[in-house]
């Protein structure tokens, strides 16, 4: 192999490893920043207990609605939530239930019941 045949194989290596950093770079920037916070996470739980009380008959529909807001803020006092920058967990403890949810990118997603 020639000389200059190993310099583009070089060259184009260290191309790509700076695209690679690049690229994983832009993509930390982006979890950081879209990182859920405790907030974001009531609102959430909030919003699925609505959503839950949909699917109930008028008179447990109407309670859930109405209490909605209060029991996220309940809810949401024994939620233990773990920074790790790019995401979070949330962990709650429900009837003798462990409850965990990462946050990613603005959103939430049941890991373990």
């Amino acid at each position: 192999m020639s000389n200059r045949n190993v310099l583009l194989s070089l060259s184009l290596s260290l191309n790509i490893a700076l695209l690679i950093f690049i690229f994983s770079l832009f993509l930390s920037v982006i979890l950081i920043r879209t990182n859920p916070t405790q907030a974001d996470f009531k609102n959430y739980i909030k919003k699925e207990i609505k959503i839950n009380a949909e699917n109930e008959d008028f008179v447990t529909r109407t309670f859930l609605k109405l209490f909605a807001a209060p029991s996220a803020w309940i809810f949401n006092l024994d939620v233990e939530r773990t920074d790790y920058s790019l995401f979070s967990t949330y962990h709650i403890r429900i009837e003798g239930r462990d409850c965990t949810w990462i946050g990613i990118n603005g959103d939430f997603y049941l890991f373990e019941n």
